[in-house]
């Protein structure tokens, strides 16, 4: 009698997980030790047999649908986990070509702006460089023009005085002519005028 308590308990999971196999296993048992309803339900086992291999198969079939949605499930969270990864990597590159861009930016301004402070410092430089350059030739071209002024100067006065002494050497050969000329026309007129007349004795006084 226990055995076939037994038996109906895992035929109907009473206390237990129901198992058909074991069921048949104690109802066995009890029609070896001549227990008269053993055969009975020994029948009504094998009947349910196929309901419970088609509750297994469904069991299995729900366990199978189970597991294909949960690994649908976690192939869809890992594929939004690789999509939200692939948008940061994409937003992180991104940033870093924003970022570059940006430094490249400021270099290049960086770079025009001492190119341009080059360029402005190059050009005050040469023009004080032309404007000293211009300084000196015009003080060059002053010092040539007082030169120029100070030989001119020197040389009108050597022609000047050229020019007085030879005046002073005509005045002075004209007055000798003069003289030789007039003393040629007192010796004429009057002997005791000319050279001889200190050896003249008519001359003697």
């Amino acid at each position: 009698a226990a055995m076939m308590k037994l038996g109906e308990m895992y035929e109907k999971g009473e206390g237990t997980p129901r198992n058909l196999d074991k069921a048949r296993e104690m109802y066995q048992q009890a029609k070896a030790k001549g227990h008269p309803k053993a055969d009975a339900a020994l029948k009504r086992l094998n009947k349910q047999q196929p309901r419970a291999a088609q509750q297994v198969q469904k069991g299995n079939a729900a366990q199978e649908q189970a597991r294909k949605e949960a690994e649908a499930k976690r192939q869809a969270v890992e594929r939004e986990r690789a999509r939200q990864a692939e948008l940061e990597r994409q937003k992180a590159a991104q940033e870093r070509a924003a970022q570059q861009k940006a430094a490249q930016e400021m270099a290049a301004k960086e770079k025009a702006a001492r190119e341009q402070a080059a360029r402005e410092k190059a050009a005050k430089e040469k023009a004080k460089r032309d404007a000293l350059t211009r300084q000196q030739k015009e003080e060059a071209a002053r010092r040539a023009a007082q030169q120029k002024a100070v030989q001119q100067k020197a040389a009108q006065q050597k022609l000047a005085q050229q020019k007085a002494a030879q005046e002073a050497a005509a005045r002075r050969k004209a007055e000798a002519e003069a003289k030789q000329e007039a003393e040629k026309k007192g010796f004429k007129s009057d002997p005791c005028q000319g050279p001889a007349a200190r050896v003249m004795s008519n001359c003697k006084k």
